[in-house]
């Protein structure tokens, strides 16, 4: 998450994210959010999918139930999700 975070500092991804896209614009990332609620200042986004393909053997998707996105200042922006879960599988174990 730190990543994309890094990703997104300076902009106004947040507040420009469509409900049910898929966004590959991040690199080496996929994103998907289900619903868009804006505020002053912040976003908070429900039902989220984060595929991390930055190791392409390796498999990692986040899922979070919601996510607020806060603007901290005109460069930077701060995710938190919350009720979540990482999954990753490795094909070199493909029973676990």
């Amino acid at each position: 998450m730190v990543r994309l975070q890094e990703q997104i500092k300076g902009s106004q991804v947040s507040f420009e994210i469509q409900p049910r896209v898929f966004y590959e614009g991040f690199p080496k990332s996929v994103l998907y959010v289900e619903d868009v609620q804006s505020a002053q200042g912040a976003a908070l986004w429900k039902g989220i999918f984060l595929a991390d393909l930055s190791d392409a053997p390796r498999q990692r998707i986040t899922l979070a139930k919601e996510g607020i996105v806060v603007s901290e200042g005109r460069d930077r922006l701060h995710l938190h999700l919350r009720e979540g879960s990482t999954h990753e599988a490795d094909p070199k174990q493909a029973d676990h």
